[in-house]
């Protein structure tokens, strides 16, 4: 019975309303994590009952069994002693579902979740579930730093590109992650191991709204801002410049100070991109702010001034607006 996997859609359900009345709401979105058709291992390494964890192993529980969804015990691992404790009896540090999902993929999507322990729970550490009460204290952030100092995890997409750790965090806006990753050489561009095709992670933070720090982080490291083909009209916005236009939510002054940094790195800033410029894109989106900034690294203009009225050619050049000729070198 240990070892075979088990429904659990009724005892998830019934976790978390227990986790509920006794306060813990953190606690559900744990629980959530817990995959339809698990083994009791999953359970007990997700609630670092590792006593538990240890019994079922001792009595032929795989320690790489898979759930409904092909994921390890190791996937649902809520700190260093878990993940230790799991290595220890085996398991796969690498092991990855069928998308090539790893552990360390996994864990990243959980962000920098709070601090959380079990103790609250039933049959946790009172009750020897565990090997040691810590063990049942809730630290993602420090199990990834282990599997990625320590442990040997990959860094590297495995199968496709959305097994690439570095996306995952970039996602999960789990900043300390992305830290992490970088400082242990995780490549900024990755190849898609699907189609070979280079991969702009800049692009990902730019879309999210809460990573300025992850997007700096990506840009200090050495990210590229250009694609190595321009995508058609209705993929402009796969372009990390472009991205900048949706960024509601950001004041005015982060993005431009966003698009310095970008377009420094810019080859061409006049590509075409989708059947136009970068500063058509943004003087369309009526700001003057970026498309000043565009100017300033060479963008031309003169060839298409009939298409805006001269106050706005005026306010976007300011004193050089009667010579022109020095905008076209401007660097």
């Amino acid at each position: 019975m240990i070892q075979k996997r088990i429904h659990t859609t009724s005892l998830v359900l019934s976790r978390v309303k227990q986790a509920i009345r006794r306060g813990n709401i953190k606690l559900k979105g744990w629980y959530g994590m817990w995959g339809q058709d698990s083994h009791l291992l999953h359970l007990a390494c997700l609630r670092g009952n590792t006593a538990i964890a240890e019994l079922l192993i001792e009595n032929g529980t795989e320690v790489d069994s898979l759930d409904a969804e092909s994921h390890t015990a190791l996937h649902y691992a809520p700190n260093t002693h878990v993940v230790r404790f799991l290595l220890q009896k085996g398991a796969n540090v690498n092991a990855a579902d069928d998308s090539g999902v790893t552990s360390l993929c996994s864990l990243l999507r959980w962000r920098s979740w709070a601090l959380e322990t079990w103790s609250t729970e039933p049959n946790v550490a009172g009750g020897g579930g565990a090997l040691d009460p810590s063990h049942t204290v809730q630290d993602v952030s420090g199990a990834i730093r282990f599997l990625i100092q320590e442990a040997g995890a990959n860094i590297y997409a495995q199968r496709s590109w959305d097994s690439h750790p570095l996306r995952w965090a970039i996602s999960a806006e789990n900043t300390e992650g992305v830290k992490l990753l970088l400082q242990a050489g995780a490549p900024t561009n990755p190849i898609n191991p699907s189609t070979g095709q280079r991969i702009l992670l800049l692009k990902e933070a730019l879309a999210n709204k809460e990573t300025l720090e992850i997007v700096n982080m990506l840009l200090d490291a050495g990210a590229e801002v250009e694609p190595d083909e321009f995508p058609l009209k209705e993929y402009h916005t796969q372009v990390p410049i472009i991205i900048l236009i949706s960024f509601a939510k950001r004041s005015p002054e982060v993005q431009v100070n966003i698009a310095h940094r970008i377009c420094k790195r810019i080859r061409d800033i006049n590509a075409d991109i989708g059947g136009e410029t970068t500063l058509f894109y943004y003087l369309y989106a009526m700001r003057m702010d970026i498309a000043k900034v565009i100017i300033q690294y060479g963008a031309e203009w003169k060839h298409r001034r009939s298409e805006f009225d001269e106050a706005t050619w005026k306010e976007l050049l300011g004193d050089s607006y009667e010579q022109p000729e020095e905008v076209e070198n401007q660097e």
